[in-house]
């Protein structure tokens, strides 16, 4: 699977739909006031087209301007994994910004400190409850990932792309 995810933001879809990203995993979808009536089926396939995840859309809200709806998006729990490897990324991008080396064995605090985070926030972005997944599971493939990133954007000297804190 690609490193080259899509931006942190807006990204609009057809009929006038903007999806929000964070470090490449759709979480918010809005209307905007005035979208075309687009069946959420129509958008879901859409979104997965785009970010390469199925999610679910849940309820419509009120959102932030007038007559707008917006909704949370929420990734399917077996894509949890995916989920966590997309933070790894994210967090091996700072990491870079950070400090400009590659991760070692001396940075271990930061491997604890980030998936601690990551595995919190993928869970929520499933719809998933602490405990509910053993987070042994995944610890591996995502230290793995962000120190290949790591790595990577070390030798190719590419500027990372960093998450807002």
């Amino acid at each position: 699977m690609s490193n080259q995810l899509p931006h942190s933001g807006w990204v609009r879809l057809s009929g006038g739909y903007d999806v929000e990203f964070r470090y490449g995993i759709p979480c918010r979808i809005s209307d905007n006031g005035g979208a075309a009536d687009v069946s959420d089926r129509e958008l879901i396939n859409e979104i997965r087209d785009v970010a390469g995840l199925d999610v679910q859309i849940d309820d419509w809200i009120s959102g932030e301007a007038k007559n707008e709806k917006e909704a949370v998006l929420v990734v399917s729990p077996d894509q949890l994994g995916e989920l966590l490897r997309r933070l790894a990324l994210a967090a091996a991008a700072l990491f870079v910004d950070r400090f400009g080396k590659a991760i070692d064995q001396s940075d271990i605090d930061w491997d604890t400190q980030e998936y601690a985070e990551d595995f919190q926030l993928a869970l929520r972005l499933c719809g998933l409850e602490p405990g509910q997944v053993n987070r042994d599971d995944y610890l591996a493939g995502y230290v793995d990932a962000m120190h290949d990133e790591t790595e990577r954007l070390i030798t190719t000297n590419e500027a990372p792309a960093v998450r807002a804190e």
